[in-house]
């Protein structure tokens, strides 16, 4: 074979390796570009199924709308919002613990009580136990309006500051609580109106006899000490007894029905007042 012929045909030989070597490492390079959107892309797919909050802002609203729910805010401060001929209201709650909770118009944000000594809310977000070293984590930056420059236009604006001593706050609700206790009167008159009727006919040609109970229970902070039985009307019923239950906690009323047969239709009905003194607890 010629010399020529031999070199081309290794030639070519070498060109195929070559086109083949570059075109795996051009698919993998394709590869490790598309991994990270990938991953990207599940984690976002993730996070949508399982309501996981995808910034600080939402981590806040969610994990302290979790902790103060059904928790009565310290203060409730409404704003009116007004400009042209629009007002838009905007309502400040806040907490106990500092945390606070802003309503304007639609929107909605929590924001947590931050410890000045540690520049950290004193809510932490509990961790999502996810863990992907190729995407990266939100952080929030602090922003002090206080260190930018205003003008003096604008200071002719500035409102004084409205102090709330959460503290101080709390210690009055308290005794304000402890004040409408203690000024209740000592003694009350309270009224249960019971009423009952039995039209059933279980039965062809015999009566039938049902017992029934009922409890009413004392005001709050009372217990009741003297009771009393008004019949307003009794028609074949009887109040068999009223007793009372846990010192005067609650009344228990026993009381007993007739009613005629199916081939004579009569009805039992009951109706009266249990008139009790109620006495504050001590």
């Amino acid at each position: 074979m010629p010399d020529n012929v031999v070199a081309e045909s290794a030639n070519t030989n070498n060109g195929g390796w070559l086109s083949t070597i570059r075109g795996i490492v051009v698919a993998l390079t394709a590869l490790l570009a598309a991994v990270p959107a990938l991953i990207y892309s599940g984690s976002a797919v993730y996070k949508a199924v399982f309501d996981i909050p995808t910034n600080v802002y939402d981590q806040a609203n969610k994990n302290l709308g979790d902790k103060h729910r059904g928790e009565v805010p310290i203060i409730d401060q409404p704003i009116a919002v007004k400009k042209t001929n629009m007002t838009l209201d905007m309502t400040l709650h806040v907490y106990a613990n500092g945390d606070v909770y802003i309503q304007y118009a639609d929107l909605e944000q929590w924001l947590p009580f931050v410890d000045p000594s540690s520049k950290k809310p004193t809510t932490t977000a509990p961790k999502t136990g996810i863990g992907l070293s190729l995407i990266s984590s939100a952080y929030a930056q602090e922003i002090n309006p206080r260190s930018q420059t205003i003008s003096a236009e604008q200071k002719t604006n500035v409102r004084p500051s409205l102090n709330f001593d959460l503290d101080k706050l709390e210690l009055d609700r308290k005794n304000n609580a402890a004040a409408q206790a203690n000024a209740r009167p000592q003694q009350i008159e309270r009224e249960y109106l019971i009423t009952e009727l039995k039209d059933n006919h279980p039965y062809l040609v015999q009566s039938s006899l049902n017992a029934y109970e009922k409890t009413f229970a004392a005001e709050p902070g009372y217990k009741i000490t003297a009771y009393s039985f008004q019949p307003l009307g009794l028609n074949n019923s009887k109040i068999e007894k009223i007793d009372s239950i846990n010192n005067g906690e609650a009344l228990k009323v026993t009381y007993t029905m007739s009613s005629g047969p199916v081939l004579n239709r009569w009805s039992g009905s009951l109706k009266g007042v249990i008139k009790t003194t109620q006495t504050k607890k001590q």
